[in-house]
């Protein structure tokens, strides 16, 4: 199988790049110069002022030129090849590869877009051994999620959100109503299946059980004090946990039947099935700070429990953070 192609490229400088040296450019630089010109001899009030100013100036900039800049950002071009199990691609004169016989890291996505204005498909590539930073993106707009799913069969592995370059990603526009771009993608997605015990994020995904129906003994969210808990809570509690099949942060683990979550003061019983979780932000206002989820106490009134110390993006345990909170959700999905 070969397939060697010119394409057109989005540029993730255009995109990404620019608009956040621009606006740090004037957050940061802007305010330091000028004080640098006053001799750093200014009140403290006005000093936050100038920060304030370059806040304000960068964003507005930015909202300015971003309509530019996305309009120049589809002009370049790149050439992808697929020769067997190896991917290669360049946007210049230097070609850069992916062996998808030796470990790497894959994402896959096929679904509306980030609007909801399109459906949309995308893969994210790199080898193996990084964090998980895609090193190339390739987009098929008007993909049929059906269509992607009878290459790679794994409906939980597929997210079913694929954002476009349009709003806010790069990489290879390719379009389904060209045929050689459409044959390239789908060939690419079925060595994707091929080699999927090589993608290390396929490995996290295979961590649990989607297949297992969940079997909790009660539907709602049991709330234990530490400090008063009976001999058979911490049983049951102990029991649980060495059923413990992820646990990417202190304050959750999951079970093939419940989400385990503990503070300072409580433990968290929750039957999978019957709760519903999604990060939240944090006091700071970073996404991902915290992982909300939602049930009914034993009153069958709705109960809401946040558990702090959730993964944000580029932390190590991120992607197996993504797959803890799609099974437990489509657990759920499964009891409607």
């Amino acid at each position: 199988m070969k397939r060697n192609l010119h394409l057109p490229y989005i540029s993730g400088w255009f995109k990404v790049g620019i608009p956040v040296l621009i606006f740090f450019l004037l957050f940061l630089g802007l305010p330091i110069l000028i004080m640098a010109l006053l001799k750093w001899s200014l009140p403290a009030w006005l000093g936050i002022s100038l920060y304030v100013l370059g806040c304000l100036l960068g964003f507005g900039v930015n909202i300015a030129l971003y309509p530019f800049l996305v309009g120049i950002a589809p002009r370049g071009e790149g050439e992808v090849a697929l020769e067997g199990e190896h991917l290669r691609w360049r946007r210049g004169r230097r070609w850069c590869e992916v062996d998808l016989s030796r470990s790497y890291w894959a994402s896959i996505a096929a679904g509306t877009s980030g609007t909801g204005t399109e459906t949309n498909a995308s893969i994210d590539l790199a080898s193996g051994g990084g964090d998980g930073s895609p090193a190339m993106m390739f987009h098929l707009r008007a993909a049929n999620r059906l269509q992607v799913l009878e290459a790679f069969p794994e409906p939980y592995f597929v997210d079913a959100m694929a954002i476009t370059p349009e709003e806010g990603l790069w990489g290879f526009n390719l379009r389904a109503e060209e045929a050689p771009q459409r044959a390239f993608f789908y060939d690419l997605l079925t060595v994707l299946w091929r080699t999927r015990d090589n993608n290390e994020y396929y490995r996290l995904f295979r961590k649990f059980p989607w297949e297992t129906p969940p079997r909790p003994t009660f539907p709602h969210i049991e709330v234990v004090d530490i400090r008063e808990m009976s001999a058979e809570q911490r049983a049951f509690i102990e029991r649980l946990e060495s059923q413990v099949i992820s646990a990417p942060t202190w304050t959750a683990k999951v079970t093939p039947d419940y989400l385990l979550g503990a503070d300072a003061h409580r433990y968290y019983i929750m039957p999978l099935g019957y709760v519903h979780a999604e990060p939240g932000p944090g006091a700071s206002g970073e996404a991902g700070n915290y992982l909300k989820v939602t049930g009914r106490d034993k009153d069958q009134h709705r109960l809401t429990v946040k558990l702090d110390y959730w993964m944000v993006p580029g932390d190590k345990e991120y992607g197996e953070g993504v797959f803890f909170v799609r099974f437990i959700n489509r657990r759920m999905e499964n009891q409607r």
